[in-house]
């Protein structure tokens, strides 16, 4: 049997201001295949805090994941801004 996990000041919260955990269940969450990653580019986006405590708070509530809220996000924007291009 294993070493038991040991309980460190990272995991012990200041008293009110404790939270629940945030669990994804793993059948929603989607991989790409290898065979489809040769044809996808990857793209670094640094956000505030804010923004990114917003989509953290957006895709749990509606079950979807960073990468399909901004691809998303981005085929609107697209469509929207290049008419004529």
């Amino acid at each position: 049997m294993g070493k038991p996990a040991t309980l460190t000041a990272g995991l012990v919260a200041t008293k009110g201001e404790a939270k629940p955990a945030v669990v994804m269940p793993a059948a929603s969450i989607t991989r790409a295949s290898n065979k489809d990653r040769g044809e996808q580019k990857a793209l670094t986006l640094k956000l505030d805090r804010s923004r990114y405590t917003a989509l953290k708070q957006f895709g749990i509530a509606c079950d979807k994941t960073n990468q399909d809220i901004l691809v998303e996000a981005l085929d609107e924007y697209l469509a929207k801004h290049s008419q004529g291009i």
